[in-house]
């Protein structure tokens, strides 16, 4: 079934709301944001990847024995669900993204997501294994800024509890930081809002342009 957080945040309605509950403790910022739950409309996107080891690999003598072995090809398969009054719709497929590491290599999508504007949207990741960290966060990258494009709001990112602050130091490499690694104010026009699934980590990370 869904993670019970998941009809927490992506009901949620502004910024301000998250700036209010990100540094407590789970429970508490749970109930913060079951307090601001109303008839509300909105979307969940399921992010899902999977490794595929020796994958585009091919038997025969390597050109350089000496180079370490490729990394193997990770797997991103996003769908997503129409949500009201926390009652979640059928899943639809959206698209699949292929990398090696973060390195995009392909990209099929099924469906356009063609909704109207401003929908307050949630991203649940269920796996982030060492291996699928960095394909997993150019993913987040790319569909907050697909979404933000569209005139919708990312409003919370869920992520798996093993590999949370690994995540949220990958996603330094898509130039996304702590607060605490700016050494400027940060601005609140491009954030990710992320939570543990499991345990009170949480995380309000900001866009640094080069």
């Amino acid at each position: 079934m869904y993670p019970a957080r998941i009809i927490l945040a992506i009901l949620c309605s502004t910024w301000l709301l998250i700036s209010q509950v990100e540094f407590l403790p789970a429970a508490q910022a749970q109930d913060a944001l079951w307090s601001q739950i109303g008839q509300k409309e909105t979307y969940i996107f399921y992010l899902r990847p999977t490794v595929y080891k020796n994958y585009l690999d091919f038997p025969g003598p390597s050109a350089n024995p000496s180079l370490p072995l490729p990394l193997p090809i990770v797997k991103v398969a996003i769908s997503y669900a129409y949500v009201k009054s926390a009652d979640v719709g059928e899943e639809i497929p959206y698209e699949s993204l292929w990398y090696r590491g973060a390195d995009p290599l392909g990209c099929r999508r099924y469906k356009d997501f063609n909704t109207d504007l401003n929908y307050k949207v949630y991203v649940y990741l269920n796996s982030c294994s060492s291996t699928e960290q960095a394909a997993c966060a150019n993913a987040l990258v790319r569909l907050y800024l697909e979404m933000m494009l569209n005139r919708h709001q990312v409003v919370a990112i869920e992520v798996p509890g093993h590999g949370f602050w690994d995540l949220v130091g990958q996603l330094e490499l898509e130039n996304f930081y702590i607060p605490s690694k700016l050494l400027t104010p940060p601005t609140i026009h491009h954030t990710l809002f992320l939570i543990d699934s499991v345990s009170d980590k949480q995380a309000l990370i900001y866009y640094k342009a080069d």
